[in-house]
């Protein structure tokens, strides 16, 4: 049952895993794996005061220090806000377990945080080394940590990958937002403000507001070279892309 729950968990049926992990407690409730298991359903459905009960309780029964710190990071991350004790969480969590995958996933998204943009990079590239075809959710920060240091064709390279590897409206999203970049270096703090929003909307979806209208606005500033005749095709392509991608946001927020 314990791999029926963790295959659960995968596949994103957190009520599922949540039923599963819930039974294989009542059954072995001194068994730490079950708890810590529960938590991190717990913790990806934002159920943050139930999950630190479930890791308190791991702690107890001596389970894994370094993936429980790893989920505190992200719990007083998403509860408390404060960028610095979630990486020293995090950071605690990685140097007892280098190898864990939550535990790079979680200093990976904690470096990113305070603004540690190479070192970020690195471990989510060690996280794709790892583990290719699970890490979907480890391309966009990825790329955003590449636009941030000027990579661009790392960007690129990593943009292309996402979408063939995984095509979606967000792997669609961050290859306009690698386009937009590598052409014009000087709105880069707009492209990962925009990646940045649209990660935090997930949690908080009237965020969503902020790329929707830089959108809007990379629409109307190119329908107006496109009048002008400036540039027309490359123009013509931006609102293509710029459209696809207004769409990909706005069914995002439906759908959150």
């Amino acid at each position: 049952m314990l791999e029926a729950a963790q295959q659960a968990f995968l596949a994103k049926d957190y009520k599922k895993a949540i039923t599963l992990y819930s039974t294989l407690i009542a059954r072995e409730p001194d068994n730490p794996v079950n708890h810590l298991g529960l938590a991190r359903v717990l913790t990806r459905t934002k159920q943050y005061a139930e999950a630190k009960i479930e890791i308190e309780k791991t702690l107890e029964l001596g389970g894994s220090l370094a993936e429980a710190n790893a989920l505190l990071a992200y719990i007083q991350f998403w509860t408390k806000g404060d960028p610095q004790v979630t990486y020293s969480l995090a950071e605690q969590a990685y140097a007892l377990d280098e190898n864990s995958l939550i535990c790079i996933r979680s200093f990976a998204f904690a470096s990113l945080l305070v603004n540690k943009h190479e070192q970020a990079s690195h471990l989510y590239e060690r996280l794709l080394d790892l583990d290719p075809d699970k890490q979907d959710d480890v391309y966009a920060p990825l790329i955003a940590t590449y636009l941030s240091t000027k990579k661009y064709q790392d960007a690129y390279r990593m943009s292309w990958r996402y979408l063939k590897s995984h095509p979606s409206l967000t792997s669609l999203y961050c290859l306009y937002v690698t386009v937009q970049a590598a052409r014009r270096g000087w709105v880069i703090l707009y492209l990962i403000v925009q990646i940045l929003c649209t990660i935090i909307g997930f949690k908080y979806p009237i965020i969503l507001i902020l790329p929707i209208s830089g959108v809007l606005l990379n629409i109307a500033m190119h329908f107006k070279s496109l009048l002008l005749k400036i540039n027309p095709s490359w123009a013509a392509i931006n609102i293509i892309l710029s459209v696809l991608t207004l769409t990909a946001l706005i069914l995002l927020w439906l759908n959150i």
